[in-house]
């Protein structure tokens, strides 16, 4: 279910925002977070199908896929409002656009991944 390197994915974007915190930037450390959203939301959707696929009438896959969406919408949200945080232009767009094509890239492995499960 590609669980364990969604934990590796949000470890090592933890350990990227430590190290702006180390560096005092703190604009760029929160400017991380929003990128943990799809790893963690990945991680945690696998025991909240389960829970969740038993009051709805809907099976453990769909749910994982509502998941896995939900947490592409959240994310691209907040690094849209963290993009306005950028005072210089340029930055605001590189970070817009790479953040929003990891996110995007990373959500789409995901959902063709659970997909694809027997």
């Amino acid at each position: 279910m590609l669980v364990m390197e969604s934990v590796s994915i949000t470890v090592i974007l933890l350990a990227v925002a430590f190290l702006f915190l180390r560096a005092k930037r703190a604009l760029y450390a929160k400017s991380v977070l929003p990128l943990m959203i799809v790893p963690l939301a990945h991680s945690a959707g696998h025991p909240i199908s389960y829970f969740l696929a038993s009051f709805f009438p809907l099976d453990r896959i769909q749910v994982f896929l509502v998941v896995d969406i939900l947490a592409l919408i959240v994310s691209c949200v907040l690094l849209g409002v963290f993009a306005g945080k950028f005072h210089n232009k340029t930055s605001r767009l590189v970070y817009l656009v790479s953040g929003c094509a990891f996110v995007l890239i990373l959500s789409l492995v995901f959902i063709f991944h659970v997909l694809t499960l027997p």
